[in-house]
């Protein structure tokens, strides 16, 4: 349950996939692994009280989100008691939204964003919720640019790591669970890296990962929900897609998160069930 409630996160329903992804986190941030797993282990908790499918709970349908949501909590917030409190709140919060898309909002596939929607209501009520935000680590650093770290920086960015190494396991974890997924998703960080780089964006962004995790998950997402003899050039357009809208949150300032991906994954899909 605890396991694939990780792996769910890139489509995967393997406690394999999910130990991979764990350790992924935990190798670049310990304070956000301790927290995923906190946020999982309280909606996982919620969704059994309230009586949600057992076999969604078990094949961690209820517990992706809020893994998601733990490394935001984390990434945007600084450590106190009441950021736990208000963590195991949002973790509720995203199980709530979960279930009532899968009941009443049968067109369109829940995806991340129950968790986007969670994250993006305790950063709008932050202040009001009296939530510090974290402390920025500034590099002085001269910065490189590694095509190969790109590569794997595109999967780690999917949980919000920026290592290129919590990458590898998180693709070694998608090969083990399904080889098709990981070729799938091989291909989506290259051409999410070739798109960027042939329109000019900047190498800072591209080795960060930043045009490629959302292109991975459009990746996941169609390919698991899209069967026709044009799903392969379904799926090139939707990652391209995918970049032009992450670099459409950057120009108007806003946090993207992988809304980016919900929203290119929903209107292909939507589009393809209508042919």
């Amino acid at each position: 349950m605890y396991l694939r409630s990780f792996s769910q996160v890139m489509f995967q329903n393997s406690p394999i996939s999910g130990l991979f992804f764990f350790l992924g986190v935990l190798i670049n941030s310990i304070s956000m692994a301790i927290s995923m797993f906190v946020a999982v282990f309280f909606a996982n908790y919620f969704a059994q009280k309230l009586n949600y499918s057992s076999e969604d709970i078990e094949n961690g349908l209820y517990g992706f989100n809020a893994s998601l949501v733990g490394i935001a909590f984390i990434l945007f917030f600084k450590l106190t008691l009441w950021s736990i409190v208000l963590l195991i709140f949002a973790s509720f919060l995203s199980v709530i939204i979960f279930e009532y898309m899968k009941k009443n909002i049968k067109s369109f596939k829940a995806f991340t964003f129950p968790f986007i929607l969670t994250v993006w209501v305790f950063l709008f009520f932050q202040g009001f919720l009296g939530l510090e935000s974290a402390s920025e680590n500034i590099e002085t650093s001269t910065f490189s640019y590694s095509f190969f770290d790109a590569i794997f920086t595109n999967f780690a960015q999917v949980f919000f790591q920026d290592y290129y190494l919590s990458g590898i396991l998180f693709a070694i974890g998608i090969f083990f669970s399904s080889k098709r997924d990981f070729f799938y998703t091989l291909y989506a960080s290259l051409l999410a890296i070739f798109i960027a780089e042939i329109f000019g964006f900047l190498d800072n962004e591209i080795s960060l990962g930043l045009y490629g995790y959302n292109a991975v998950l459009v990746a996941l997402a169609l390919i698991n929900n899209v069967n026709n003899k044009k799903s392969f050039l379904t799926i090139s357009f939707a990652i391209i897609c995918s970049v032009f809208v992450v670099k459409l949150f950057f120009i108007f300032n806003l946090i993207a998160l992988t809304f980016p991906f919900v929203l290119v994954s929903w209107i292909f899909l939507y589009k393809t069930s209508q042919d």
